[in-house]
């Protein structure tokens, strides 16, 4: 064998073992929770935006400034109180937002009829036509006294445009039925006369106040006396109480008076119903469900999101600053019970990562005011796992970590989250084939924090709007239905209603995963 040939066999050979030494130290990173990559978050972060976006379906068409241009001082009201200091702030972040900036509404499958641009608060005006002007003309008012300089390419100059154009009559004029609607809470909510509220006045307090009712105050009445049912608009019934159907059915109504379907409750832990015995009986329903004709969920957490950085300098340290050292995984749970195996998966997880429960199913919460609020600022993982997977069923366990912006929810459930915000804002257990292999990357992410706040970035492309309360929903609905002269009696509650298809359940294969069934 020639020299020549001898030092090319010996740098191959060189070659080939620096290579793998090179493989084996990229996998010691991986499975050691890459210690090393602080040294590269300058190029990391710097890319965070663009991996962000990639993720988020946005519409083609601006559906931002559709409402802006059919009703701009609808969605200024759902930004902010009129009363309030924040209009400056809130004109702030809107001159920054350039107009073409595509923007898509979360969540995707609610039907929130206040946030289509309606001017709901002319149900009740004599003159529509003036009252639109008198409202534009303050939010116009309230622009011009903003202390910067508007920018002509922007979404705050685009509102001002459209609030300084003439009222087109078709805009105006809704042929509502100028009388308010009677809603009568027909049963109990849990033995509580006044279902969320304590007394006859909360319920006015809470339901139909500015916030609670964006532009329809006062449009709606309440009333919980079952001997005003035949002048009742809408009787909304509780299915969890005892409530004689066949007798419900029955009863005497006009025929723009509706029978509403309540329940929050999944069907699993609700009676059945049969289209046969039960189907006519109904006209809405109001449930978690997004096809409900009224939704009815814990959701707390309303906003536009932009393909544009509303927030460049939001605070993510500040997350960080809160979090307790060997506090990971938190869960508050007080259902001890349910078909979703959460509990059994939660230790099977305990035997790879660090898990606290609280609530009956754990252990007591420390001595705080709020352990809710004390376990989304000490921990870094909230898990909002359901007590029952059936479609779309999804509770405050998530919707409030969301609304905490303070933890990262870990999911397990049969709804679409990724209606209620971006997939890259939780960790979804259905991803992940084992308890072992979901704690890996929990203690990957817990000792990277730029791949933990990663969950977090969406939230500098979010502008929050007004929460909501569905009994608002329901007496727009009304108004919205009467108008359009739509009427509907739901024959098939059966099959809306049906724990054998919709539910699942969450067990081990043969193969020791974890999968629905």
């Amino acid at each position: 064998m020639s020299q020549k040939n001898s030092h090319h066999y010996l740098s191959c050979t060189i070659y080939i073992f620096a290579l793998i030494g090179f493989l084996s130290i990229l996998q010691y990173l991986y499975e050691n929770g890459r210690s090393f990559l602080p040294i590269v978050i300058p190029v990391y972060t710097h890319r965070l935006a663009d991996r962000f976006l990639e993720k988020v379906s946005f519409p083609t068409e601006n559906l931002f400034l559709e409402h802006v241009k059919q009703c701009p001082e609808c969605l200024l009201f759902l930004f902010t109180n009129e009363t309030s200091g924040e209009k400056h702030e809130l004109f702030g972040v809107l001159n920054r937002i350039p107009k073409n900036s595509r923007a898509i509404f979360y969540p995707l499958t609610m039907k929130l009829y206040y946030n289509q641009p309606i001017r709901f608060y002319t149900i009740l005006a004599e003159n529509q036509t003036e009252t639109i002007i008198r409202k534009q003309k303050f939010w116009v008012e309230q622009i011009k006294q903003f202390d910067e300089q508007i920018d002509p390419n922007s979404v705050l100059y685009t509102i001002l445009e459209s609030l300084q154009k003439p009222i087109e009559t078709t805009l105006a004029h809704q042929s509502w039925s100028n009388q308010t609607k009677l809603i009568l809470y027909y049963t109990k909510f849990f033995g509580n006369d006044y279902w969320y509220n304590k007394n006859h006045a909360e319920v006015y307090a809470n339901d139909f106040n500015l916030n609670n009712c964006p532009l329809s105050v006062n449009a709606c009445r309440i009333t919980t006396d079952q001997k005003l049912f035949s002048e009742s608009d809408a009787s909304l019934i509780h299915l969890r109480e005892s409530v004689n159907l066949r007798k419900l059915a029955d009863l005497p109504r006009r025929s723009h008076q509706r029978l509403v379907f309540f329940l929050k409750e999944s069907p699993v832990h609700s009676p059945s119903f049969s289209s046969k015995e039960h189907g006519g009986i109904f006209n809405y329903t109001q449930t978690y469900r997004p096809d409900s004709d009224v939704t009815s969920t814990t959701l707390r957490n309303l906003f536009w999101l932009f393909d544009y950085k509303i927030y460049p300098d939001y605070d993510f340290q500040s997350i960080l600053k809160t979090k307790k050292p060997q506090k990971l995984l938190v869960a508050i749970i007080s259902n001890c019970g349910g078909t979703s195996s959460r509990l059994k998966y939660i230790k099977e997880l305990q035997q790879h990562i660090s898990v606290d429960v609280f609530g009956k199913c754990g252990k007591t919460c420390p001595h705080v005011s709020d352990c809710r609020q004390y376990a989304y600022s000490a921990y870094k993982f909230y898990l909002s796992f359901e007590n029952s997977l059936c479609d779309e069923y999804v509770t405050e366990k998530f919707f409030f970590a969301l609304q905490s912006a303070q933890i990262v929810p870990v999911v397990l459930g049969w709804a679409r989250y990724d209606h209620y915000m971006p997939s890259t804002g939780y960790i979804d257990v259905r991803n992940f084939s084992s308890a072992r292999e979901l704690a890996k990357y929990i203690d990957y992410l817990d000792k990277n924090n730029t791949a933990y706040l990663e969950y977090f970035q969406w939230r500098q492309y979010a502008l929050h709007v007004k929460i909501p309360k569905y009994m608002c929903e329901l007496c727009l609905k009304l108004f919205l239905d009467d108008r359009d002269h739509k009427q509907q009696l739901l024959e098939r509650i059966g099959e809306y209603w049906n724990s054998k298809s919709q539910c699942h359940r969450y067990e081990k294969n043969q193969n020791d995963n974890w999968i629905m069934s």
